[in-house]
């Protein structure tokens, strides 16, 4: 189902021309706080190329050094092997040899190799960071969209509220692909899943709310009925929830 055809769904239930626009406002908000992510992660991208080039070359100065002082590349204190290096050259510049003027050079050069490396590795944690945030909300994004489609082409009575109800049933495997999550660990598809939901919960079906006969509490579904009215008309979305949570899941605790 296409978001076209899920909005196209959307409107023709009681009430759902509301939320489908509502829908239309926060797909357009996130595509536009994609596209700014996007551009920043250009930007964080030139920044860490940039950076790893410094980077490169301050290695090879630093090999240079390396080679040119007799210092060895895997020394645990640098520091110490620089100043006794410069201790020696001083003694010789006493004893009237030469001294060697790159070694100050040199040391300026690894402080600025520190700096360049720090930089390089703070940059590189906040994009990870900010990758991992863009990707669980992309995932969210696309985890909520099958299963609202999904809701929406069984015909469930108030498919958003079912939406905070069922997320946790429904995961984003390794390749990126959405699976609803059975009891016993099985993974299938959404669709199929939020079938076999409403099949077992069939007071959650639009079909079903008004049978046109009878009232209240229902013929053979043990009250539950009632109970998927109560819930789904609550004004109090945290409190509904979890009474769903308790009656169908055993509690989210459990």
């Amino acid at each position: 189902m296409t978001l076209e055809e899920l909005l196209a769904a959307l409107a023709k239930l009681p009430e759902g021309s509301k939320f489908a626009e509502a829908l239309k406002a926060i797909i357009a908000a996130k595509e536009a706080e994609l596209n700014q992510k996007g551009n920043q992660y250009k930007t964080l991208t030139k920044t860490l190329q940039g950076t790893e080039e410094k980077f490169k070359k301050a290695t090879e100065r630093l090999e240079k050094f390396h080679d040119h002082t007799g210092v060895a590349d895997d020394v645990e204190d640098l520091e110490a092997a620089l100043a006794d290096l410069k201790a020696k050259q001083e003694e010789a510049l006493k004893n009237g040899g030469k001294g060697a003027p790159e070694i100050a050079q040199l040391q300026g050069e690894i402080a600025k190799l520190r700096r360049d490396l720090k930089k390089a590795t703070d940059a590189q944690l906040t994009f990870e960071k900010t990758a991992t945030e863009e990707r669980a909300k992309r995932h969210n994004s696309e985890r909520n969209r099958e299963l609202l489609a999904a809701l929406t082409e069984h015909k469930a009575i108030k498919p958003d509220q079912l939406l905070k109800i069922l997320s946790d049933k429904v995961k984003i495997t390794d390749d990126d692909s959405v699976v609803f999550v059975k009891d016993d660990g099985d993974e299938i598809k959404v669709s199929d899943g939020v079938k076999a939901w409403l099949d077992t919960n069939p007071e959650f079906l639009a079909n079903n709310q008004n049978p046109g006969a009878g009232s209240g509490g229902g013929g053979g579904n043990g009250g539950k009925p009632s109970f998927a009215e109560s819930l789904l008309k609550s004004n109090q979305p945290t409190e509904r929830l979890q009474q769903a949570e308790n009656h169908y899941f055993g509690g989210s605790n459990k």
